[in-house]
């Protein structure tokens, strides 16, 4: 009777250890560090397409890059917060990256895309950004990095009062870069984002010099879209939904 049992037992288990390998394989158990400082990227010449609408509804560009360009790097940006932005006006882009730093531009999949209707846009580098970082398996690891990644970072900025927006995503083979500037954020915003800066809570002096320390500015807009990306979306309170875009491979 008890090899019976055993026996019986034995597919389960074999089933759950399947289930954790692929959990862990998938990111579930990573680790997830938030920081400030240069991120891992620096200057980027992009060819992208811009939308506005609901973020869920962008996967077709991932897909058409992913077709157009296939050996290319895909680089994201989110510019609006959900929560206080009617869904069918958020602006975000989604981009083929065409050279990083100062290597040169494949002139012939840069005019593949321009023929497409990819635009040229290029992003400097800079020193200051808060940035995290997730393991990029399979298209399942770019859903739990949103649900993991994005609450940390809003938690990271909301506590240390920065401004830090927008919010961008760049993914490398096999880890998804996240990355909120915190220096020049105007050159992060493409022509048809039309980047204003938020306007804060006149802040308290700091002792008798009456300057602004960076911790007493107001918070962007797009800081709060960390998390609430991973929520309003769906139209759910809790933060352990966000409706992702097909991830790039």
């Amino acid at each position: 009777m008890d090899d019976v049992i055993v026996l019986a037992s034995w597919p389960f288990s074999s089933s759950f250890i399947t289930l954790l390998s692929l959990l862990w394989y998938s990111g579930v158990f990573a680790s997830i560090d938030v920081g400030t400082g240069k991120p891992p990227f620096g200057k980027l010449k992009l060819a992208y397409k811009f939308a506005t609408g609901p973020y869920k509804d962008i996967g077709p560009l991932f897909t058409e890059l992913q077709l157009l360009a296939p050996d290319l790097k895909i680089c994201a940006i989110y510019y609006d917060d959900p929560k206080t932005v009617e869904h069918s006006k958020l602006r975000s882009m989604v981009a083929g990256v065409l050279a990083e730093g100062d290597s040169k531009v494949d002139k012939d999949v840069e005019k593949k895309l321009l023929d497409k209707g990819f635009k040229s846009f290029e992003i400097p580098s800079v020193d200051f950004a808060v940035h995290a970082k997730f393991p990029y398996a399979w298209d399942l690891s770019c859903y739990i990095a949103i649900m993991r990644v994005y609450p940390r970072l809003d938690n990271y900025i909301t506590e240390r009062q920065l401004s830090a927006h927008p919010a961008v995503e760049f993914y490398d083979p096999d880890t998804i870069h996240f990355v909120m500037p915190l220096s020049k954020q105007e050159a992060f915003y493409v022509p048809e984002a039309s980047y204003t800066e938020e306007p804060t809570e006149e802040p308290e002096t700091d002792g008798e010099n009456g300057e602004q320390s960076q911790d007493d500015k107001g918070l962007s807009k797009s800081q709060s879209s960390a998390d609430e990306k991973t929520r309003n979306e769906s139209g759910e309170d809790s933060s352990s939904s966000f409706e992702k875009v097909e991830a790039p491979k």
